[in-house]
């Protein structure tokens, strides 16, 4: 179950599952400008700009490189699941 405060990634490839964990809610270029996940975030579809995804974890971050793609955000438990999925590496 998610937490109030935290946002379930999930970042796919047509081969791969890459990232599959909780984050803390993160921020993204959309094609219709900067967009924020919060927790409990309404469900959307949006496209993504190329660019970086960072997804920090406690003490950590790790950087994704994005080239582009869309980004589905829908409710999930009691907090949000956003996926990215990605393209054939």
């Amino acid at each position: 179950m998610a937490q109030a405060h935290k946002v379930h990634l999930r970042i796919v490839t047509a081969d791969a599952e890459i990232f599959n964990e909780e984050s803390r809610p993160h921020h993204r270029s959309g094609g219709a400008g900067e967009l924020g996940i919060q927790a409990r975030h309404i469900p959307i579809v949006t496209t993504l700009k190329p660019g970086e995804l960072r997804v920090e974890q406690q003490q950590t971050e790790k950087v994704f490189a994005v080239t582009g793609g869309f980004l589905e955000v829908r409710n999930e438990d009691e907090g949000s699941a956003a996926i990215v999925p990605g393209q054939r590496g």
